[in-house]
Formats: structure tokens, C-alpha cells, sequence
């Protein structure tokens, strides 16, 4: 689904406006539209900055937060608040004056959620709760990308990335409780699918981007 939203949005931009290789680049602004659909890690806006610091090489600032609406789990998770930041170096391939075209780039990331989650605790007798939920993620990615300006001014930045993600999830819950958390039956508070949400973590793991961004030339 991303990747079609991702080719229809490029055929739109370079049908309607036209390609101008000769524009330079030196400030931008722009947002990244699939995040506000992404019913998996809860819907966020992300607004970025784009600035050239040196030659070829950019840096690029975004920021954004956690929309307080209805999430794919329903009553499970409510009172979501979080925000999230990413900073990243882009060095362009092209002529350094342009800071325009294909790119490698070195990115951070770091977020942070606060919600309230609801599961069952299989003790005897099991029973439902609410609990809260605070989670942090940082990480680290080595990306590709192509930044594409429009005679317009309007920009499309698409990129593709592979990094380290470490996650870590801190919750209410007593020890004895946290033991009792299960995720290997079928009922509608103990699929696996859903268990990383409420359960306790700390570990790193391989990260994967893929996405877009769409945006105006300032400067």
C-alpha cells in the first residue's frame, strides 16, 4: 500500500509541475504524509527542515507527535501522548551546489509514547486491567535516496534505509503480573500480534526504512 501511495504521488508531481535539474536546494521544508496513516506504530505529523551546511553535504531536522485517535486495537490502548525527533546528514552525489539528486545519509531517530494499555492476568482467577505503558525508541540508519525538485519549488524526497533499532518498555505493572501476561491463545487480549504493545522489552533489533517526503524549497 505505502509503495503504490509512493509511485502515484511521484507520477502526480512530475505530470503536473515538470522537473528543473537546475534549481538549487538551499532550504527546505516538508512533511511526511505516510505517517499520518500509519495504523501500526499510531498515526503521528512530522514536519522537517532541510538546510545545506557545506557543499554537498545537508542536514536535514524533523519533529513531530502522536495523534490522540481511535488506534486499530480499539479500548485496548487509550490516552496516547508521545512525540518523536530525527536528525540526519545527507551528503549529495550530485554537484555540491545544487544539494539536490541522489544521496547517502546517516540518521538518529529517538521517540517516546505514553498510553494506557488494557490485557488480561492470568493469575487465579484471571482478570482485566489497565495499565500504563511508557515506551523509548532509539535508532540508527544508514539511507539512500533521491531528492527530485519540481519547477514549482514543490520537492520529493524518496529514500530506503537499513540500521539499529534499540527498544525499551517500561510498564506499571507488579512483577508478579508481568509473569502472568500471556500471548499464546486466541481470545481478543492474548494474540501475539499485539503483545509487544503491553509487555515489557529491552533490546535492540535491525531496522528497516522506506518512505517519502513531500516539500517546498524556501530558499
Amino acid at each position: 500500500m505505502r509503495f503504490c501511495l509512493v509511485i502515484f504521488a511521484s507520477f502526480i508531481l512530475s505530470t503536473s509541475y515538470g522537473q528543473d535539474t537546475l534549481t538549487p536546494c538551499k532550504f527546505s521544508i516538508d512533511v511526511a504524509p505516510l505517517n499520518f496513516i500509519d495504523l501500526y506504530t499510531c498515526p503521528a505529523y512530522q514536519v522537517g527542515i532541510e538546510c545545506k551546511i557545506f557543499k554537498a553535504f545537508s542536514i536535514h531536522l524533523q519533529g513531530g507527535q502522536y495523534f490522540r485517535i481511535q488506534h486499530q486495537w480499539g479500548s485496548r490502548l487509550n490516552n496516547l501522548s508521545g512525540y518523536l525527533i530525527k536528525c540526519e546528514l545527507k551528503y549529495y552525489l550530485n554537484r555540491p551546489q545544487l544539494s539536490r539528486g541522489s544521496y547517502i545519509a546517516l540518521e538518529a531517530i529517538y521517540k517516546t509514547q505514553n498510553y494506557d494499555w488494557q490485557d488480561s492476568i492470568h493469575l487465579t482467577p484471571a482478570y482485566l486491567t489497565t495499565y500504563q505503558v511508557t515506551k523509548y525508541i532509539s535508532a540508527f540508519n544508514l539511507k539512500i535516496g533521491d531528492l527530485i525538485a519540481f519547477k514549482s519549488g514543490i520537492i520529493l524526497d524518496f529514500y530506503a534505509g537499513l540500521g539499529l533499532r534499540y527498544r525499551k518498555l517500561n510498564t506499571s505493572l507488579t512483577t508478579q503480573e508481568v509473569n502472568a501476561l500471556k500471548y499464546s491463545d486466541d481470545s481478543n487480549y492474548d494474540g501475539n500480534e499485539a503483545g509487544g504493545m503491553g509487555a515489557p522489552a529491552n533490546y535492540w533489533n535491525p531496522n528497516i526504512v522506506l518512505g517519502f517526503r513531500i516539500g517546498y524549497i524556501l530558499k
